[in-house]
């Protein structure tokens, strides 16, 4: 992953000044990776190198064998999903997965659809993931009962992830249904690399071992200044002043990275009247809808992700309808555009980090999501905010019953 922050308001020389002010917060990082304990929402650093939890997840892949499987499901929301459905989404083109299906909404429709696909599979050939942390998330726990109420499903083919310490454990010792568990102070939009992640992404056919090399990376850089691109890129931003945090990635398959990188930040961020709104699009459109806007803003801070396409079309000789494509691959018109568009940009003086991934494989979305986790977890830390919490939606779910 090649990170590129020159093209900022700021020198880097003042970036790094105000990088020196989270002295403390690099160094807490550094002591949870050394006690190698989970007593602290910060371990989520810790994750890539929990060798236990790689130990039972491969314990559990032997109960549930690949072979024969043709189907899973997950029922979740927000934390407890997107982030695996974002890794799914982009890798799936890539690699052969097994169809997975994410539902993430109260969807009858979505759901009658399942349902009649699962009649005509076998138990073995099926997979249903319902997870949650606090055990009693209303969406989810719906969904289920939808399931269950239309639709007998197996009992062995059903898991449940949870937090350590949540009711729903007892539930499932009780009944005897199979279950998984993460660490309590891990919060939800923080554990795409607990079970929650990694334990639907590896039936249905990721390499989870080379996804958590990819945050290792990442969290292996906290303590050097120069290649640590989450902390440069929060004081980036923290510096920039501005109320619009843009993403803007290559292809549609990065949609769903977009949901969990938006909601990551904006939940980590939105308690303060002047927090910085995260938001997504694809590069390409966008060139053609809001690029107007973003020459012309004093509000937007622009990130750019790319990535080298392996196998890149080319064009062959033909007159057609233009002479100055011949024998031109795609990857220089991408790259020509991109250039073009940043060079526009610094012009105008909007803040832009260019990140280009060197391709689309485990490794480097495991680098890209860690050092997205850790960049929202300093740039909360120079806002003074509170990255874990989120006072204000609790209070909605606790009020939900009363209208149920």
């Amino acid at each position: 992953m090649r990170v590129n922050l020159s093209h900022q308001t700021h020198s880097i020389d003042k970036i790094y000044e105000c990088g020196k002010s989270l002295k403390k917060e690099v160094t807490e990082l550094s002591q949870i990776l050394e006690n190698q304990s989970f007593n602290k929402h910060e371990s989520f650093v810790l994750l890539p190198f929990d060798e236990n939890q790689i130990i039972k997840l491969l314990e559990f892949k032997k109960k549930f064998p690949a072979k024969n499987l043709k189907r899973i499901i997950v029922l979740g929301i927000g934390g407890s999903i997107q982030g695996a459905k974002a890794i799914y989404e982009l890798l799936k083109n890539e690699k052969t997965l097994i169809h997975t299906e994410w539902i993430d909404q109260i969807d009858s429709e979505k759901i009658n659809k399942n349902i009649s696909e699962l009649k005509n599979l076998n138990p073995d050939e099926y997979l249903v993931f319902i997870i949650t942390k606090s055990g009693s998330t209303t969406e989810t726990l719906f969904n289920f009962e939808l399931f269950e109420s239309n639709f007998k499903l197996d009992s062995n083919r059903l898991v449940f992830i949870t937090e350590e310490t949540s009711h729903l454990v007892s539930i499932c010792e009780s009944k005897n249904y199979n279950y998984l568990t993460f660490p309590k102070k891990i919060s939800g939009r923080f554990s795409v690399f607990t079970m929650v992640g990694l334990a639907p992404l590896a039936i249905a056919g990721v390499n989870i071992i080379k996804l958590l090399e990819g945050g290792m990376l990442a969290v292996n850089s906290i303590n050097n200044f120069e290649e640590n691109y989450s902390l440069q890129s929060a004081v980036a931003k923290f510096l920039a002043k501005r109320i619009i945090n843009e993403n803007l990635y290559p292809t549609r398959h990065f949609g769903e990275l977009g949901k969990w990188e938006k909601q990551l930040f904006n939940e980590s961020l939105g308690k303060t009247s002047n927090a910085m709104f995260s938001s997504f699009g694809n590069f390409y459109l966008e060139l053609h809808s809001s690029l107007q806007l973003y020459l012309n803003s004093k509000n937007v801070f622009l990130n750019i992700v790319s990535y080298k396409n392996l196998e890149p079309l080319s064009v062959k000789e033909t007159d057609l309808l233009s002479k100055n494509f011949y024998h031109t691959e795609s990857e220089e018109i991408n790259k020509a555009i991109l250039t073009s568009v940043v060079r526009e940009l610094d012009k105008n003086l909007i803040p832009t980090i260019t990140i280009e991934l060197k391709s689309l494989d485990e490794v480097e979305i495991g680098n890209y999501m860690q050092n997205k986790m850790q960049e929202c977890y300093f740039l909360c830390k120079l806002n003074d905010v509170n990255p874990f919490d989120q006072p204000d939606v609790n209070s909605y779910k606790e009020n939900l019953i009363r209208y149920i």
